[in-house]
């Protein structure tokens, strides 16, 4: 073994408890990477690229999830850029609140629109446009 504890596993779970300061679940080679899962002392949660040597996710005792944020201040808190896609359900309940892209080509003029699914009443939902944008083919 190379650590004080080292664990082979493939299947089932395992549990490490550091009674002081951060605890460290090292994932080597995945993917070609070498991942650290630290439980921080502030009780929040930090996986780490080894390789790169730099963090990637944060996830606070509150539930506050950072990517490329070690500061997350929202349930999700991203440095950068996020995609929306292209989203086809219907507006239902569990789609409330959620975003999409939506391209619609044509000619000749295409669209592009972001939409956001919103309650429309006591038990209705739809897809609400937020900005469409035209041109010409």
């Amino acid at each position: 073994p190379s650590f004080k504890l080292d664990v082979n596993v493939t299947s089932s779970r395992a549990r490490f408890k550091a009674t002081s300061g951060d605890a460290n679940i090292e994932l080597s080679s995945i993917a070609g990477h070498d991942w650290l899962i630290q439980s921080k002392s502030d009780s929040s949660l930090a996986i780490y690229d080894e390789d790169e040597a730099s963090e990637r996710m944060r996830i606070t005792s509150g539930g506050d999830t950072g990517i490329g944020v070690t500061v997350p201040r929202a349930k999700l808190d991203v440095a950068g850029g996020v995609k929306v896609a292209n989203d086809t359900d219907n507006a239902v309940a569990d789609k409330e609140g959620t975003l999409r892209y939506r391209l619609a080509p044509s000619s000749p003029k295409s669209q592009s629109m972001v939409d956001m699914c919103m309650k429309t009443g006591p038990s209705s939902y739809a897809w609400v446009n937020i900005v469409t944008n035209t041109w010409s083919n």
